[in-house]
């Protein structure tokens, strides 16, 4: 289970996996998501990244999302109300994705996403898990 922070960096948690479902956002405004790490290719997909974390912290919060994908919006394009989160239906994809931590930080925040990894039945299957428990 990871968690997303105002004050830490890189988010809450992250570093062990967890079974069971999971409320959508904590009392915070914290946005909570459920990963499953990959036993398959030692070092790329039984291991939470800080990078991982740390784009998926950025992400949960609507603030520091907001500026970051500001680049990509249109000019033209009316702002989504500030009550709601600037994923919200909005395409995300994310490429090698190992334990897909930003993936599913950004389907909880409203996204339609694509993430992909290596063709490892076991690394499909942990991505498959993590997406029914999120």
């Amino acid at each position: 289970e990871w968690r997303s922070s105002l004050n830490n960096p890189d988010g809450i948690g992250g570093y062990n996996s967890r079974s069971g479902r999971i409320d959508e956002e904590t009392d915070d405004g914290s946005v909570k998501v459920v990963f499953i790490l990959s036993e398959s290719y030692a070092g790329f997909g039984d291991t939470l990244w800080s990078s991982s974390r740390h784009i998926a912290n950025q992400l949960a919060n609507p603030t520091t999302c907001r500026n970051l994908i500001a680049p990509v919006i249109a000019q033209n394009e009316e702002e989504k109300s500030n009550n709601q989160h600037p994923l919200l239906g909005r395409s995300f994809v994310e490429l090698g994705a190992g334990a897909g931590v930003p993936s599913w930080t950004a389907m909880r925040c409203g996204a339609r996403v694509v993430s992909t990894d290596i063709a490892s039945p076991n690394r499909i299957r942990c991505m498959a898990e993590s997406i029914e428990k999120n």
